[in-house]
């Protein structure tokens, strides 16, 4: 287990009553749920829209990484966990490079779907 395998991030999780203490989330513990949640449609409104219409500047396309870090967000907005979203995308970048082949070729094929939805 590598060091960054064995950080606790600690991040506030939000309750009915407010933001509770701090609380600890071992991050090898977090990952998206899967098969993932989402829908080529909804990849296709929320990075290839949004990166075709309100960012012109990047030139950057979208990657199978790119569909699972919106998972992980979502994920992680359903589990009432709150962190900037810098963190956000360090910890799927970590989380993304310990999923096994199957879960990789999965958003790749949801990215591919969203992008025939563009045509």
């Amino acid at each position: 287990m590598t060091q960054i395998d064995m950080l606790v991030l600690q991040i506030s999780r939000i309750s009915p009553h407010g933001v509770d203490p701090q609380m600890a989330l071992p991050i090898e513990e977090f990952k998206p749920h899967f098969p993932p949640r989402i829908t080529p449609q909804e990849i296709y409104s929320e990075i290839l829209f949004n990166n075709n219409n309100y960012n012109r500047r990047t030139t950057k396309l979208p990657t199978a990484f790119d569909a699972y870090k919106l998972c992980y967000r979502r994920e992680f907005a359903l589990q009432n966990y709150n962190a900037s979203e810098e963190m956000i995308t360090s910890l799927a970048i970590n989380s993304w490079g310990r999923e096994p082949a199957n879960v990789k070729e999965e958003y790749k094929r949801l990215l591919n779907e969203a992008k025939d939805l563009q045509q």
